[in-house]
């Protein structure tokens, strides 16, 4: 992978993602032709979203085949966060085996710090769910977190403290070591301070 690499797949993704609310082939199209799996799986994904009844399945499909091509650990739990939503917003659910293969995935991820995002980035990615369903990738995280040594365990765990209810973000505070976050965590949902549910599609 190479520069010019990055550079036609980040503008195929911009492309296909352009097009996809108005022209959902269209962008099928120029999405299936992404040559890195991380950008494709993003942008198959989003396809997914907006293509009809009839089609979307289909595409998702492709973009879950590109979510397992990737050739990372990392990427392949922190990507699977497109595909994942795509399902929920079309669905309401989401495969519970499914949330444990990629929690499982992520105990290859050899660099805590980059462990700690792709749960991160995957637990945001299951936010329309209910907490029962995602508890397998929070209980992950929020373990990871306490462990890394990286300041992104840390971050990670203050993002997951302001989107969860007021008490359950303290009981998370409240594991942590002294340090500057912890404090803040207490200080900004004490302030009211929450936030919402990222958007993927």
């Amino acid at each position: 992978m190479n520069d010019s690499d990055i550079q036609a797949a980040v503008g195929g993704l911009s492309l296909a993602n352009g097009l996809a609310p108005n022209n959902w082939l269209e962008a099928w199209h120029c999405a299936s032709g992404i040559k890195l799996p991380w950008y494709r799986a993003q942008s198959l994904a989003k396809v997914a979203f907006h293509a009809p009844e009839r089609n979307w399945l289909a595409v998702l499909r492709e973009s879950w085949e590109a979510v397992w091509a990737c050739d990372e650990p990392y990427k392949r739990v922190a990507v699977a966060a497109w595909p994942a939503r795509a399902e929920i917003e079309r669905t309401g659910q989401f495969a519970a085996k499914v949330i444990r293969a990629l929690v499982e995935e992520s105990r290859r991820i050899e660099n805590t710090g980059s462990r700690v995002e792709a749960l991160s980035t995957l637990w945001e990615a299951l936010g329309p769910l209910s907490p029962s369903v995602r508890a397998p990738v929070q209980s992950a995280l929020v373990r990871e977190g306490l462990e890394c040594r990286s300041w992104r365990g840390a971050a990670r765990l203050r993002d997951l403290a302001l989107t969860l209810d007021p008490e359950d973000g303290m009981a998370i505070a409240r594991q942590m070591s002294e340090c500057r976050v912890r404090r803040q965590i207490f200080r900004e949902i004490g302030q009211g301070k929450r936030y919402g549910i990222r958007s993927f599609v």
